[in-house]
């Protein structure tokens, strides 16, 4: 009985500090310390009044579970990314591509790079020919970006193509994830950007966080395929996201983990990724 009134302690305290730190009331967590130290002034005759009280805490914990549960789908903590859907239906998913093409359809450029985290993005375009004052930022990876990309898959794959239109919005699927690349090729400065990250969480098995919106830097740019990256995170040296898109839609994720990987590999082994990936792209917009 006793082992059963620690296994359920030991789980209200998991789920309680496992989520985001906000999610719930100081109050609540006040009250379920006071209940503890109810359950352990008791002596060890009255177990059974021990094991009872425990089951109370544990369900009065189920509603503000249930508020944190609900946190999820929010927008509240950037921890989660901007765009947070975790596991929701085809119709939401619908809804949510659907704000996207609106959104790219009726924002300018400056806008655009706005609400991508990009600050003064017409002073950058006009610095762009300049290397060393376009990568303002000492990245390992700047060795590689290239600052005036063409975005020739862009331009004449079937997948994508269509000669009048300056920007595009492109989903790309692994067995897991969804990401939103928005490609705006308007100006002689092209931006490459990550508009959306979606998460199945229940086949992945265990959280993570979503990737934020943000610029996306341009490593190769060939008639076949483009290779770009993720910002380097802070403390690491490399970025932890590669991306490939080929010409016929086929889309490889390759994950840096640590940042310590520099391109070099992913852009040998461009064509060989894939032809064996089973993952792939579509243009919504």
């Amino acid at each position: 009985m006793i082992k059963s009134f620690f296994v359920k302690f030991c789980l209200v305290f998991f789920l309680l500090f496992s989520y985001q730190e906000n999610a719930y009331s100081a109050g609540a967590i006040v009250k379920f310390f006071q209940g503890l130290a109810k359950i352990f002034s008791k002596g060890a005759d009255e177990s059974t009044n021990v094991i009872k009280q425990s089951d109370e805490i544990f369900n009065i914990k189920k509603e503000e579970i249930s508020k944190i549960n609900e946190s999820f789908g929010s927008n509240k903590k950037p921890r989660l990314g901007e765009d947070s859907i975790f596991n929701k239906s085809s119709n939401e998913i619908t809804t949510f591509e659907a704000s996207k093409i609106s959104e790219i359809k009726q924002s300018n450029t400056k806008d655009l790079l706005e609400l991508h985290g990009i600050k003064h993005g017409d002073n950058l375009i006009d610095i762009a020919e300049n290397t060393q004052e376009f990568f303002d930022e000492d990245e390992a990876i700047n060795v590689f970006r290239i600052s005036l990309w063409i975005g020739r898959v862009f331009r004449i794959s079937n997948t994508f193509n269509k000669p009048k239109e300056d920007r595009l919005l492109i989903k790309c699927n692994t067995a897991i994830q969804d990401f939103y690349f928005t490609a705006d090729l308007s100006k002689n400065k092209k931006w490459l950007l990550l508009s959306g990250n979606i998460i199945d969480i229940k086949k992945q098995g265990y959280y993570s966080p979503q990737l934020q919106r943000q610029e996306l830097y341009v490593i190769r740019d060939e008639e076949n395929y483009i290779i770009f990256t993720t910002r380097t995170e802070e403390g690491k040296k490399f970025p932890t996201h590669y991306f490939i898109i080929g010409k016929d839609g086929s889309f490889v994720l390759d994950k840096n983990i640590y940042g310590t990987d520099s391109p070099n590999y992913i852009i040998s082994n461009a064509v060989s990724k894939l032809e064996k990936s089973t993952f792939e792209c579509k243009k919504l917009y």
